[in-house]
């Protein structure tokens, strides 16, 4: 039997784009982009998604989900 899932990481080339699309798509609250120093990185309420996680910049070409 495999692990349970602790965290997720959403990331690609445009976070505020990210931050919205999942908001609409789950109706996820989340919160306050953190700061480009941040790589723009938002928290997911872990109330709203059923687990924590973050959405925020890639910091490479390529996004994905971790």
């Amino acid at each position: 039997m495999g692990r349970q899932i602790g965290h997720f990481e959403i990331v690609g080339k445009d976070a505020a784009q990210l931050h919205s699309f999942y908001r609409e798509l789950f109706d996820w609250e989340v919160g306050p982009d953190l700061g480009a120093q941040y790589g723009h990185y938002a928290l997911v309420d872990q109330k709203s998604a059923g687990l924590g996680g973050g959405i925020g910049q890639a910091m490479e070409e390529a996004g994905g989900a971790r």
